[in-house]
């Protein structure tokens, strides 16, 4: 096969980010604005009752567009298998979460921390609302992270109080972030 022609081929399997052969949608960049093409993956993979397999490997990124990947994820009905690579942290983690099954490799390093936010010159009012927001997140954040993992509501609220926390793929296996450490 010439270059040329592999090179065609291979990207009408591979289009931001799916490879729609495989059935693999990879998440290797932070989590922003272009999380579009990750929910437009799972949704193009999501035509048949296959199973989809989502790598990640990320710094994090903006909250509000890993709960739209997250509740993307939950809501296919394909078997979703996410699975971490090299590094989940932040918006990560939730994203991460969101599988039916979450294999890690075994030397992926995981961060949590609590939301953090943006804020542009702001009326004392509207900063009021905003701190509203921002701990109604947190909450919606931490009640996720229970109902997915092993830890309950007041070990993630304990946990996320203290700056970026750390830890192997034994620790989030042992916390239930992950389902299976792969061989």
């Amino acid at each position: 096969m010439t270059t040329k022609k592999y090179l065609t081929e291979l990207e009408s399997y591979f289009e931001y980010g799916t490879d729609i052969k495989a059935r693999r949608v990879f998440l290797a960049a932070d989590v922003d604005e272009d999380y579009h093409y990750i929910i437009k993956g799972l949704h193009y993979l999501s035509d048949t009752k296959d199973p989809i397999e989502v790598y990640i490997t990320t710094f994090g990124g903006d909250i509000y567009d890993a709960f739209g990947i997250y509740d993307t994820i939950v809501s296919l009905e394909n078997h979703v298998t996410t699975i971490a690579v090299g590094k989940v942290m932040s918006a990560g983690t939730l994203i991460l979460s969101a599988g039916d099954e979450r294999i890690s490799y075994p030397n992926t390093y995981f961060m949590c921390h609590e939301c953090s936010y943006d804020m542009p010159e702001v009326k004392h009012k509207e900063m009021k609302s905003a701190v509203t927001h921002a701990d109604d997140i947190m909450d919606r954040l931490v009640e996720v992270m229970a109902s997915r993992t092993n830890l309950e509501i007041r070990r993630w609220k304990s946990m996320l109080k203290n700056p970026d926390v750390y830890f192997d793929a034994e620790k989030a296996l042992e916390i239930g972030l992950i389902t299976k450490i792969k061989e």
